[in-house]
């Protein structure tokens, strides 16, 4: 615990910051939501806060990594399934191979669109179809309409994982800011904040300010 603080209180010295021991608490709070509790004096709360922020952190890493592991897996059956090229790294390729049964397919509009914008320019439209089309060992080539669907609800999948990591990372923001706000308004007085206080509530998500009579 004692390192924490002292981490918190150096990133904020870092930035050149003179400040109080409450508006140190308040710093340390923003960067590590519990250790301003903690120096106020405030240990529950403090653990409660740091035991929440680990949890965070760990489902985001928890998401983050079974996320990915969806992604990489919808890849590699795009690659047994499609002939796709796993070297790719744009996020559009990967993205039309959910959507054209193959890559002929793709390059014809990209043709189209070639045509479109250089109606006069026969070598134009060549290089614009090189450049925007695949072929080679970037062609593809779905052995079934259900092998691109399967694909395609794979990376869904992937995406909502992803997508649901991202929601926990902003409750750590949250976090620290609810930290950092219950040392800004109740700890001023020491005398009101022994009565009152903001702590996450361990019934349902989110966040109870209380009173002590």
């Amino acid at each position: 615990m004692k390192t924490l603080i002292t981490l918190a209180l150096i990133l904020g010295s870092c930035f050149g910051l003179t400040i109080s021991n409450n508006q140190k608490a308040m710093v340390a709070s923003a960067l590590i939501p519990g250790t301003g509790e903690w120096l106020l004096g405030d240990k529950t709360k403090a653990e409660i806060f740091l035991w929440l922020d680990g949890a965070i952190w760990l489902s985001y890493a928890g998401l983050s990594f079974y996320g990915n592991s969806k992604e990489n897996d919808a890849r590699l059956f795009a690659g047994k399934e499609a002939g796709a090229d796993l070297n790719q790294k744009k996020e559009e390729y990967y993205r039309l191979l959910e959507n054209y049964d193959n890559s002929e397919e793709y390059n014809a509009l990209v043709m189209r669109d070639a045509r479109y914008q250089y109606p006069n320019s026969v070598e134009a439209q060549k290089e614009y179809l090189a450049e925007n089309g695949y072929f080679g060992d970037a062609a593809w080539d779905w052995s079934s309409d259900s092998a691109r669907f399967t694909y395609f609800y794979k990376r869904r999948s992937a995406r909502v994982t992803l997508h649901q990591a991202g929601l926990v990372l902003g409750g750590a923001l949250i976090n620290r800011l609810v930290s950092f706000l219950d040392c800004a308004l109740f700890t001023q007085d020491r005398s009101l904040s022994k009565k009152m206080g903001v702590i996450p509530n361990s019934k349902k998500p989110g966040f109870a300010i209380v009173y002590k009579f």
